[in-house]
């Protein structure tokens, strides 16, 4: 059965660009810009383990998604981008192995494109099979909660990261709801087709490198120099850092929340890694600064949803 699932999904992975249709789910936060990244969840129940779960995500931006709390990609972007457009592209995943019987958290981390400037708008669709045999479909917005994420973009393309987020408060389990709401449902017509990316390409992370050399200028600026990264993500653990501080790393400006140890990291974006340039307000120090890493972005094309 997987296998004859795998082999129609292919097909739809072969049809034209905006060949389909997604119907009716295409939702949007309350209110969001093309600047704002918006957590999206909810809850599904089965009496018992289902025999197979496929996931669709339609987005015209990208998605973190999570069943369980657990990520169900390896990709860097879901779904890959190439490059800005406001083409709506979706991609299928078996996601059977992250379900069990009772209730089960979906949860989305949805962004737009850095640069984008329509209203970043998400579907998603469950089906697949029950443990007695009989076929479901999950569609719509109905049962989804939403709120602002603790990162968006600046119009310049900048990230903004309000402090160290960690996923497992919101992706899994039951939790308190009082701040999320409804999303607002779109008419999926004004949007046109999506085109299912399958087989895709996509972005893995290939290595961790940390700085050949590393320099304070000028006071208030930390230079680190990379041997050999040239595109990927920068990751910097903080220690000791002021509430309310704020420092910039190539693009990412990142608000501390005061915690003994938090982490600055580009999450939607890559940037150009071969020198780092880390600067922050009068309170900035370097001995905050405790590790700084990039890590490697490379391409890789994927022939099946099942990974």
């Amino acid at each position: 059965m997987r296998l004859r699932h795998i082999v129609i999904l292919l097909l739809i992975g072969l049809t034209p660009v905006h060949a389909q249709y997604f119907g009716n789910g295409l939702m949007s936060l309350q209110g969001s810009d093309g600047l704002t990244q918006s957590w999206f969840r909810r809850m599904v129940w089965f009496d018992s383990a289902p025999r197979q779960v496929v996931m669709t995500v339609v987005t015209n931006g990208f998605a973190d998604v999570y069943v369980n709390g657990r990520n169900v990609s390896s990709a860097v972007f879901v779904p890959c981008r190439t490059s800005l457009s406001d083409d709506v592209l979706g991609v299928s995943f078996d996601v059977t192995r992250f379900f069990h019987s009772g209730n089960n958290a979906v949860a989305l981390w949805q962004s737009p494109q850095s640069g984008q400037t329509t209203r970043p708008v998400v579907a998603v669709e469950l089906s697949g099979i029950r443990d007695d045999g009989t076929r479901f479909c999950i569609t719509g917005s109905g049962e989804w909660l939403c709120k602002a994420a603790s990162r968006r973009f600046l119009p310049s393309g900048e990230e903004v990261q309000e402090g160290s987020t960690s996923v497992d408060s919101w992706t899994h389990g039951e939790m308190e709801v009082a701040l999320w709401s409804p999303p607002e449902e779109l008419d999926a017509d004004l949007f046109g087709g999506y085109e299912i990316q399958l087989p895709y390409a996509n972005q893995l992370y290939s290595g961790i490198t940390t700085p050949a050399d590393s320099t304070w200028v000028e006071n208030d600026s930390l230079v680190c120099r990379f041997d050999k990264v040239a595109e990927g993500r920068v990751r910097v653990t903080l220690r000791n850092a002021k509430k309310g501080e704020r420092i910039s790393i190539n693009g990412l400006q990142y608000i501390c929340t005061g915690q003994t140890d938090e982490q600055a990291f580009h999450k939607f974006t890559t940037i150009p890694c071969r020198t780092v340039v880390i600067t922050g307000d009068s309170r900035f120090s370097p001995s905050q600064v405790q590790t700084v890493e990039a890590i490697t972005v490379v391409p890789r094309a994927n022939k099946s949803y099942n990974y």
